[in-house]
């Protein structure tokens, strides 16, 4: 009996590592360094990878959050659209 408890805990241990490194591993592939979008758009804040889905033909990608403005890119981080927001330091958002 005791050795059943065992091997369930060892398989619990292994189908929940298991599931992190997968979760972890589809976050990196949605995450990139704000260096890269640096030499395009002036002092990023944020960048928020947008969900296409299957009938989606919008050019968006990403929307990128500065200074004073929201920018809809596309995955080479051109703009398609703009978006004048409130400055950061009115907004009470820290950088």
């Amino acid at each position: 009996m005791n050795m059943s408890k065992i091997l369930i805990s060892v398989w619990l241990f292994l189908i929940i590592t298991i599931c992190n490194l997968l979760a972890l591993s589809q976050s990196e592939k949605s995450t990139f360094k704000l260096e890269e979008v640096q030499s395009n758009i002036e002092n990023p804040i944020a960048v928020i990878p947008v969900t296409k889905f299957e009938n989606d033909e919008s050019l968006v990608r990403y929307i990128v959050r500065t200074d004073d403005q929201l920018l809809f890119v596309d995955e080479k981080f051109n703009t398609i659209q703009t978006r004048q927001i409130q400055p950061v330091e009115e907004s009470g958002i820290t950088k």
